[in-house]
C-alpha cells in the first residue's frame, strides 16, 4: 500500500515482482503472457512460430526469474501485475 500511496522515487521501491516482469527478454514475456491466457506447452510454439523446447527453454528462466514454482503461479502472476504494462 505504501508503495501506491506514495509513488515510487526510484528503482529500489518498485516491486520485486514487477521489476523481474520488466527484465524478461521480448519473447519471454511473449510466452508468459500465453501461459497467462491459458494456453499449453503444446499450443505455444504454434502461437510463436518456435519450437517445444524453445518453449520449455524460455518457461524454465520465466519461472527462475519471477521466483514462482508453476505455471498456475505464474499465470495468477501475469493476469495480475504483467496487463499493467
Amino acid at each position: 500500500m505504501q508503495f501506491l500511496t506514495s509513488g515510487p522515487t526510484g528503482p529500489a521501491e518498485i516491486p520485486t515482482q514487477l521489476s523481474a516482469l520488466t527484465r524478461l527478454t521480448e519473447r519471454q514475456r511473449a510466452v508468459a503472457l500465453l501461459v497467462g491466457d491459458g494456453m499449453s506447452n503444446g499450443e505455444i510454439p504454434a502461437q510463436l512460430f518456435v519450437s517445444d523446447a524453445t518453449v520449455k527453454s524460455h518457461l524454465t528462466t520465466v519461472l527462475g526469474r519471477l521466483g514462482v514454482r508453476s505455471r498456475p503461479e505464474l499465470a495468477i502472476l501475469v493476469n495480475s501485475t504483467a496487463r499493467q504494462f
